[in-house]
């Protein structure tokens, strides 16, 4: 008896400490979820300077999925979509942001330099081609 005793005893010491060394392991939620925000943060900056804009966007996503109103998250977004090209879904974060933000000043300025360069290239582009369209019906 004494030796079934003392094996129970030893299997409910190394549970309880086994449980209780995983206990003092583990930090808080609280202390994961802020310091996984601040991994975010990151992670979407990271991705912006390797010019992986797509990556970026889907980041601020799995952000805004969390928190719908980060700004952060949507000027993050609002960079990326402005450095792909994609002046719409930009000026779309960019409204949701803080207009008075010196950040968010300058890349309205950025949104807008880059749609006047693409309707200057249109218009070249079609004066082009009405240009030869002209010289067809002569």
């Amino acid at each position: 008896i004494s030796l079934l005793f003392t094996s129970v005893v030893l299997c409910l010491f190394l549970f309880f400490s086994f449980f209780f060394f995983l206990m003092i392991r583990r930090p808080p939620r609280s202390t994961l979820s802020s310091s996984s925000a601040a991994s975010d943060v990151y992670k979407r900056q990271i991705y912006i300077k390797l010019t992986k804009y797509k990556h970026a966007v889907n980041a601020c996503n799995e952000t805004l999925k969390r928190d719908a109103e980060n700004p952060k998250a949507l000027f993050n977004r609002a960079k990326a979509h402005t450095l792909s090209g994609n002046t719409d879904a930009a000026r779309a974060d960019l409204a949701m942001c803080d207009g008075e933000d010196a950040g968010v000043k300058s890349m309205y300025k950025r949104v807008e330099a880059i749609e006047k360069k693409e309707i200057a290239k249109q218009k070249k582009t079609m004066a082009g081609l009405f240009d030869k369209m002209n010289k067809t019906e002569e």
